[in-house]
């Protein structure tokens, strides 16, 4: 009985750089689709992630633009794949990490820069994500709503604190009002 090989899911992050990536994304995307198909890699995403200053020039490049890729590959055809990105001009560097504990949710979750791109687009919810510390949102997903309510709850429970009459503030985001008594 032959071994049947399985697929694994892989992240990748392919760093562009930015200029070449302004002028000629149509021949990155291309270049990036070539080389998962000669890896005979399944591709579930790939999405342009921010563009950033780099630490230090790459290739006289001195910003760089993500890409965050995610697909599923026979295990053995990664070293190709890292070979292929090595040997072409437009890619200045990858790294590619095992995915198998990603979520569906992780993995289809917003980029930076989409939710900058959200942003500029002036909607309210969206601005409050923005506003929102992103350390509190690590290791839950949440919309764009239930931040709001949130942020409204904290705004609201630091404006009745302010009062004259005391407040308490319940673990379930329910502000109820206390006696001065009970304050005390």
């Amino acid at each position: 009985m032959p071994t049947q090989e399985v697929k694994r899911t892989y992240e990748a992050m392919f760093l562009i750089d930015s200029a070449v990536a302004t002028a000629e994304m149509d021949t990155v995307n291309k270049t990036i689709d070539t080389i998962f198909e000669r890896a005979k890699a399944d591709v579930i995403s790939c999405r342009k992630w921010d563009e950033r200053r780099l630490a230090y020039p790459i290739n006289k490049a001195k910003r760089g633009t993500y890409i965050l890729s995610y697909f599923k590959a026979l295990p053995e055809v990664i070293s190709d794949l890292e070979r292929d990105v090595r040997l072409n001009e437009n890619i200045l560097r990858v790294i590619v990490l095992n995915a198998e504990k990603r979520t569906d949710v992780e993995i289809q979750a917003q980029t930076p820069m989409e939710i900058a791109e959200a942003a500029s687009d002036n909607s309210e919810e969206v601005a409050v994500v923005k506003t929102v510390d992103s350390a509190a949102l690590v290791g839950s997903v949440k919309t764009a709503t239930e931040v709001a309510k949130e942020v409204s709850v904290v705004v609201k429970s630091e404006a009745v604190a302010t009062d004259e009459a005391a407040t308490e503030v319940a673990t379930d985001g329910e502000v109820t009002e206390a006696t001065e008594d009970a304050a005390e």
